[in-house]
């Protein structure tokens, strides 16, 4: 993978560790994407969008 896919990643879960909100080991960026959702509905629409771009990305 690039780095610009990895960086991108970084930033976007680095709020999400201050928050306390880590991906479990082996969780996936689409299911961590999902549990995210249910505990911050709001950021539904930007979190699929990222994992979407990311996903192409790669």
């Amino acid at each position: 993978m690039g780095e610009a896919p990895r960086l991108a990643l970084d930033a976007t879960l680095r709020p999400l560790a201050r928050a306390g909100m880590d991906p479990e080991p082996g969780e996936t960026l689409p299911t961590f994407a999902v549990r995210m959702e249910r505990c911050w509905p709001q950021l539904a629409p930007e979190l699929e969008r990222f994992v979407a771009l990311y996903q192409q990305l790669r």
